[in-house]
């Protein structure tokens, strides 16, 4: 589990997520101080952007003093940018403090799983969210990186976020993309990808002030309706699993294994159990090229809504721990599902509360 964020670093993480997607190049202490006024000395703010860089925000290319982000602080800047986003795009309402914590919590909730999966089984926990099929889309958000590249943010009911970076044919600027998203959010709001699909994209309501910003559109709703994103696959303990196996099996075959975990077919697998309450295990695991005897994989689905979500897993030798790790699994299923199903309706107390049965 990672470490919770100060403020400062929140400030400095943005701050170089903003300027490393203007220049492209690592940025140093001294940039950020000058260029975004930072009420602190250089000196405190290389000392911070350490600390980031050993809690996996930042990362050095090469031996200079600048640091470039990595994949997680473009998560946490992208989540901070889209709950802002919100707040001025719906400035008639009131924002619901609790229902932006709660879902800023489940990317974190989901990796926590994860984690108490594979401290569970001494091996890998796994934790594969809803796919964007079947997931109601809430709002597109839509992010400049670079220059003709964007970032389509796919928020859907419940709090799960999708993402989608594509290369667009003209350079946009940030007030172009803001006008592209009210456009698509107001045609896409309320649907499913698969229902837009069968709709057709010439049912969509065309009254816009977008002008020549409207063929854009068009190619972004395509990107992301006919080729969604795949979400995030959250996992905790490979390192764990690669010892085990290659102590058995080989260094061969550990490294196999982990390739696989990481391929279309292995999420392919968990996907196929999505939404099924009951424990689906596999005693000797077939790959898509090979088959390792001696592992045993356990997953079960869970819903949201009523349709089928995703599913939480265990992936180990065969001398696992049952009789904690299928109560572990029943548990996570029932709570991904009670939460997600219910994340819209939850009052206002600060935190996801759990139901009584899972505290």
């Amino acid at each position: 589990m990672k470490e919770q964020i100060t403020g400062r670093q929140g400030d400095i993480i943005r701050s170089i997520v903003s300027a490393y997607c203007h220049t492209g190049d690592p940025v140093g202490s001294a940039v950020l101080v000058e260029t975004f006024a930072l009420d602190i000395s250089s000196a405190t703010v290389r000392k911070e952007m350490s600390v980031l860089e050993q809690m996996g925000y930042l990362e050095s290319p090469h031996t200079s003093s600048g640091r470039i982000p990595t994949d997680e602080a473009f998560r946490y800047y992208i989540r901070y940018l889209s709950d802002h986003y919100e707040a001025d795009y719906h400035s008639h309402l009131e924002l619901d403090e609790f229902y932006k914590s709660a879902r800023l919590q489940i990317d974190q909730l989901m990796q926590d799983l994860s984690s108490m999966l594979a401290i569970k089984s001494q091996s890998m926990g796994i934790v594969l969210p809803p796919a964007p099929e079947g997931s109601t889309i809430k709002r597109i958000e839509l992010v400049s990186v670079l220059e003709n590249s964007v970032l389509i943010i796919m928020v859907a009911e419940g709090g799960n976020i999708f993402q989608k970076r594509v290369t667009v044919p003209r350079v946009l600027s940030q007030d172009d993309l803001y006008k592209i998203s009210r456009f698509l959010t107001k045609n896409l709001q309320g649907f499913e990808p698969d229902e837009i699909r069968q709709k057709g994209l010439t049912s969509m309501d065309q009254t816009n002030d977008l002008g020549d910003l409207l063929d854009t559109a068009f190619f972004l709703l395509q990107e992301l309706i006919y080729h969604t994103p795949v979400p995030k696959l959250y996992m905790d303990g490979s390192d764990e699993l690669y010892r085990q196996v290659s102590q058995t099996q080989g260094e061969q075959s550990g490294q196999k294994l982990l390739q696989w975990t990481k391929k279309n077919s292995f999420r392919e697998k968990l996907q196929t159990i999505s939404g099924s309450r009951s424990l689906n295990m596999e005693v000797g695991v077939q790959t898509d090229t090979d088959f390792f005897p001696g592992l045993a994989l356990l997953s079960q689905g869970y819903t949201v809504g009523g349709k089928p979500g995703g599913s939480v897993a265990v992936l180990g030798m065969t001398r696992l721990q049952y009789d904690l790790i299928i109560p572990a699994l029943d548990h996570g299923a029932r709570m991904l599902s009670e939460i997600l199903s219910n994340l819209e309706n939850i009052a206002e107390k600060g935190e996801i509360p759990l139901p009584e049965k899972y505290q």
